[in-house]
């Protein structure tokens, strides 16, 4: 019988992966009824395989025009290197909406460190000009607070169930201070104005809902 190390559970089916956390499952000793007792449930892929074999079809002819453009009329410059980086980011954010679809802020944070990856790949690209660090990465880590605070404060559910979002999207905003060691960042006032709003963002958690936020950071973290 399959096992998830992470849920400690014995998981009667013949899946690979764990339907709690979905993390891969090791085979385990415990013995008994090992037919799939899980209902089906089509993922977004499944539900919309056509669409999505199409897109990705398209996404590589126009990729492969851009590049045979780049070699035959603009040869003066390989931008369609950024074309094709472009394209692989948006599957790229795609796919984690498909994989992450469970939870909204989750994803939220996912495309957050996504965009700000590729924005730092084309900055590099480009000259590395630091914009990715000046503006961009501050800007993202900002949103993502206000987002996940606004679902939180309107969301149907206790808004227990997000706090640990809260914390790690205040966290990533205070974490641009640090590229302030290396010099990648030359503008100061985005980044001061994002570690400050993280600061005060975690400030309000400790004050307002401090027992609320400990009890589940030592849930989420096995503490």
């Amino acid at each position: 019988m399959k096992y998830c190390e992470k849920c400690k559970v014995y998981v009667p089916s013949g899946r690979e992966r764990c339907p709690l956390c979905q993390r891969f499952l090791v085979e385990g000793e415990h013995q008994g009824y090992n037919d799939e007792i899980f209902p089906y449930i089509p993922t977004m892929y499944h539900q919309h395989n056509l669409l999505i074999r199409i897109l990705l079809f398209l996404s590589v002819v126009f990729c492969v025009v851009c590049f045979a453009l780049n070699l035959l009329i603009w040869n003066h410059s390989w931008w369609s290197l950024f074309v094709l980086l472009g394209v692989a980011a948006a599957w790229l954010t795609v796919a984690q909406a498909i994989r992450k679809r469970t939870t909204f802020c989750k994803h939220v944070l996912y495309q957050m460190v996504t965009i700000a990856l590729v924005a730092v790949i084309f900055d590099l690209l480009t000259g590395f000009y630091r914009w990715s660090f000046n503006y961009v990465i501050p800007a993202l880590c900002a949103f993502s607070m206000v987002v996940v605070a606004t679902i939180a404060v309107m969301g149907h559910r206790l808004i227990q169930n997000y706090i640990i979002y809260m914390v790690v999207s205040a966290i990533f905003g205070i974490v641009p201070l640090l590229f302030l060691i290396p010099d990648w960042t030359t503008v100061l006032w985005p980044t001061v104005l994002t570690a400050s709003a993280g600061v005060i963002y975690l400030a309000a958690l400790v004050l307002f809902i401090g027992q609320d936020t400990w009890v589940e950071l030592k849930k989420r973290l096995h503490m």
